[in-house]
């Protein structure tokens, strides 16, 4: 009987390596909304706004806790909330994505898909790795095409 297992063991040191650049990525969304925050009680004089910024960041930070101790259910809790803020700008706040910053989401996308991917795999046992855990060129092409599906579909405004 042949055991089910990945016949190529995957690389724990690439996995480690997209986890940093994962959480790299997180750090960048939270000090971004941070950012936001500040501005908002800076210009804007309604609480409703910069409250809204506060609780983000909040969400994000402990939600970067949690990926910290590699949790995967917050790993692609932070993927839907990204992709959801993404929809949200797009339809409700009418924010227009030009094709720097489609790209940028694209970046991100990409990122969080891949890390999500490798927290997934990092938190498993090594005999339960599937065809994604390799991460091998099929793997990064399946993740991006993925994120170059996504990008436009969440950047798109609907209802406007």
């Amino acid at each position: 009987m042949i055991p089910d297992y990945c016949p190529i063991p995957p690389n724990t040191k690439k996995f480690k390596i997209i986890y940093g650049w994962y959480i790299y990525a997180v750090y960048t969304l939270l000090i971004f909304n941070i950012y936001l925050a500040v501005y908002n009680v800076c210009v804007r004089h309604p609480i409703e706004s910069p409250l809204t910024s506060w609780l983000h960041s909040l969400f994000i930070a402990f939600m970067l806790y949690q990926l910290l101790k590699k949790r995967t259910r917050f790993a692609w809790l932070m993927l839907a909330y990204f992709i959801l803020m993404r929809l949200y700008y797009a339809n409700v706040l009418h924010i227009e994505f030009n094709s720097w910053s489609r790209g940028l989401v694209f970046v991100i996308l990409t990122v969080l898909l891949s890390g999500t991917v490798a927290l997934g795999q990092l938190a498993t046992p090594p005999l339960r790795q599937d065809w994604l855990a390799r991460l091998g060129w099929r793997q990064w092409a399946t993740l991006t095409g993925l994120s170059g599906v996504l990008t436009p579909l969440i950047t798109t405004d609907y209802l406007g």
